[in-house]
C-alpha cells in the first residue's frame, strides 16, 4: 500500500545499516515459506514454476488456512484463463489463484479497515473507498499523462478539496480490473 499526506504516522524502513522515512507499506498474503509448501514439485519434465500442486486442498492466506478449490473449469467460468503452456494438467498458477479469491472471497486478499488506518491518525475521517476506478499510465498512447490531467485524479482531488464523496461522479469506465490487464498488473 501507498500512503500519501502530510498527516500520517511515519513509517520508517528498516535497511542493512540505515533507517529510512517511506511511504509504502506490504502487507503478505501467502509468505515465501507457503509458496514454496504448495508449489508443484513436478518430476522430469513436468511443470514446476509457480504452479500449485494437484494435491494442495488449503492455502495459508494471511496465517490462516482456506479451502484451495484446484478444478481449473471453475476458474475458466470466472474467465480466469489457465495456461496450457508447459502445463498439461491444467495445474492453477499463484497468480490465477489470487484472481480466484478477487471474485470468489475478494475480503480475503483486501486489506482490513486496520490495515488501511495503520499510518493514518486516529481522527481522520474516511471519506470513501475505491475499489474500481479508471486507471491510465503516464506514459500511455505515447504521451506523458500528468495524473492532474486525468479525471480519476481530479475527481479524487474534487472530493478531498470539499471532503464531499457525492463528488465522485466518473464518466470514463473503471478498468483496473485485473481482466483488463494482459499480466494481472496495473
Amino acid at each position: 500500500m501507498y500512503y500519501m499526506g502530510n498527516c500520517m504516522d511515519s513509517l520508517l524502513e528498516n535497511r542493512p545499516g540505515r533507517q529510512h522515512i517511506t511511504n509504502y507499506s506490504t502487507i503478505v498474503l501467502i509468505d515465501s515459506d507457503e509458496f514454496e509448501r504448495i508449489e508443484n514439485k513436478g518430476v522430469g519434465e513436468e511443470e514446476t514454476f509457480e504452479l500449485i500442486d494437484a494435491e494442495v486442498k488449503e492455502i495459508m492466506i494471511r496465517n490462516q488456512m482456506v479451502a484451495f478449490n484446484n478444478n481449473y473449469e471453475d476458474y475458466e467460468q470466472l474467465g480466469i484463463e489457465i495456461s496450457d503452456y508447459d502445463n498439461p494438467k491444467k495445474l492453477i498458477s499463484f497468480d490465477n489463484v489470487l484472481r480466484y479469491f478477487n471474485e470468489t472471497n475478494p475480503a480475503l486478499i483486501s486489506a482490513t479497515e486496520d490495515e488501511l488506518r495503520q499510518y493514518l491518525p486516529k481522527d481522520l475521517p474516511k471519506l470513501m473507498t475505491l475499489d474500481s476506478f479508471h486507471f491510465m499510465s503516464r506514459f500511455e498512447d505515447d504521451k506523458f499523462n500528468v495524473p492532474s490531467s486525468q479525471e480519476t485524479f481530479q475527481l479524487i482531488a474534487k472530493v478531498l478539496a470539499t471532503q464531499d464523496p457525492a463528488h465522485w461522479k466518473p464518466t470514463q469506465e473503471p478498468n483496473n480490473h485485473w481482466s483488463n490487464w494482459e499480466s494481472g498488473w496495473l
